[in-house]
């Protein structure tokens, strides 16, 4: 699995590996926090609509670690998932300046990594 991440090497794998980890980690994490809220009909979040639109954005970022994975494979959607995960991270904890900066840093890395598969995918 990390073999397929790391692709093409160098800072750009290792900073794919490094987005796929903290997004599903962050994404899986939070979904299944807003899932035991809405069970328990606990008052972690304000309000239902905010849980449904945190199960969303955790979702986001859930699909942003499916496009990082599957990039290699095909370019294209692996960038656009990876792009709504990073849109996610970002929402998520817009009042915080690290997910912001990640959620632009990690943008840039799928759209990079996208078109060196993409070229790849041209020259083969």
């Amino acid at each position: 699995m990390f073999t397929r991440l790391r692709q093409p090497g160098g800072a750009l794998g290792g900073l794919s590996v490094a987005a796929t980890i903290i997004f599903a980690i962050v994404g899986v994490l939070g979904f299944v926090s807003m899932l035991a809220a809405v069970t328990t009909d606990s008052d972690t979040w304000s309000d239902q609509g905010d849980r449904v639109l945190g199960s969303v954005l955790f979702g986001l970022m859930i699909a942003g670690a499916v496009g990082f994975f599957i990039m290699d494979r095909q370019p294209l959607l692996g960038a656009f998932l990876a792009i709504l995960g990073c849109i996610g991270l970002a929402i998520t904890l817009w009042w915080t300046v690290v997910p912001v900066v990640l959620g632009v840093v990690f943008g840039v890395v799928a759209v990079k990594r996208a078109q060196v598969f993409q070229e790849r995918a041209i020259h083969a």
